[in-house]
């Protein structure tokens, strides 16, 4: 009766160790890798492959090493674990990545840099960071740009540092400075907003009192400016005529008073800046100041009738036949 069961007992043992073996013959390979998913991207995760070291893009193309990620895969508290059947099947990074620093923004597997138009707006992926979205001033190809907290790039009236700027949408969202005509009106624009005071632009000079474009006499200082009206307020130089007097302005713009001297020839003007014309006693010496040449004092052989004839001279005056 014993050997029976000793018997059977022999031949179940026996048939279990058959059964096991066959089991691990065809039993189908089974993959648990382990990844470490980032939280906080809006459009999507990033998956790092736990099984390639610290750090590794999933996806390849445009991988990126350890420097370019926060943290140690699942040792940092801010990821979590996904297990995954089948890691081939893992879609290439696409869109904005967190890597819990900075923003990237990724086009089939590969990291962009530089000036991009995402979505309508323009960001700039700086590639001193290896690509990470910049927020703030930003300063490349000697111009200036500002990006708001979302990264896109402003335009148009921008109100930063209780200064007003202008960014223009037709070129790259870039600083505007100078003068600017802004939906129909002129604006003078400096590096620091709107501009108080003297705005060189194209080699012309201008006046800005809260950016607007000054026109007519300036005073500032202890010189007049005339800032010519007829020229969107450009600053004037050399002869200029505003009513029914002539004015002399040096190179630096600023209006004489007394003798002026343009190189060539000499002028006089009176206390009010008005050139003088005609005979004009000046320090007890006549001189002879000729409407009909802008006012310039006359040298050498003057006829003023078909009687006298007028010896100039630049200090004295000779007359003859008076």
């Amino acid at each position: 009766m014993n050997a029976r069961i000793d018997h059977r007992i022999c031949w179940r043992v026996i048939g279990l160790m058959l059964f096991s073996a066959l089991l691990s013959v065809t039993a189908p390979a089974f993959s648990c890798t382990a990844y470490a998913v980032e939280e906080g991207a809006d459009n999507g995760v990033v998956e790092r492959d736990s099984t390639g070291g610290p750090g590794a893009f999933v996806g390849g193309g445009c991988s990126q090493d350890s420097s370019d990620c926060a943290g140690n895969t699942t040792e940092d508290s801010s990821l979590q674990v996904v297990e995954s059947h089948d890691p081939s099947t893992t879609e290439q990074l696409s869109g904005w990545q967190w890597n819990g620093l900075s923003w990237y923004y990724y086009l089939d597997g590969c990291r962009l840099t530089g000036m991009q138009n995402i979505d309508e707006s323009l960001y700039y992926l700086d590639p001193a960071r290896d690509g990470a979205m910049s927020c703030g001033w930003i300063f490349t190809g000697n111009k200036w740009y500002f990006a708001g907290p979302s990264g896109a790039l402003a335009s148009g009236w921008q109100f930063i540092g209780d200064q007003w700027y202008w960014f223009d949408s037709l070129n790259s969202c870039s600083m505007a400075t100078g003068r600017r005509v802004i939906d129909g009106h002129p604006y003078l624009l400096g590096t620091y907003g709107l501009i108080n005071g003297w705005c060189l632009d194209n080699g012309l000079w201008y006046w800005g009192s809260n950016g607007e474009v000054l026109t007519g006499w300036l005073q500032t200082g202890n010189n007049w400016y005339w800032l010519d009206p007829a020229n969107d307020g450009v600053m004037s130089r050399g002869i200029v005529s505003v009513g029914s007097s002539r004015y002399y302005l040096s190179d630096s713009g600023a209006m004489a008073v007394g003798w002026a001297f343009d190189g060539t020839d000499w002028y006089y003007a009176d206390g009010s800046g008005a050139l003088a014309s005609g005979w004009r006693l000046v320090n007890g010496v006549w001189y002879w100041l000729n409407v009909a040449n802008d006012n310039r004092m006359a040298t050498g052989f003057l006829s003023s009738d078909p009687i006298n004839i007028i010896f100039l001279q630049r200090e004295r005056c000779h007359s003859a036949g008076l």
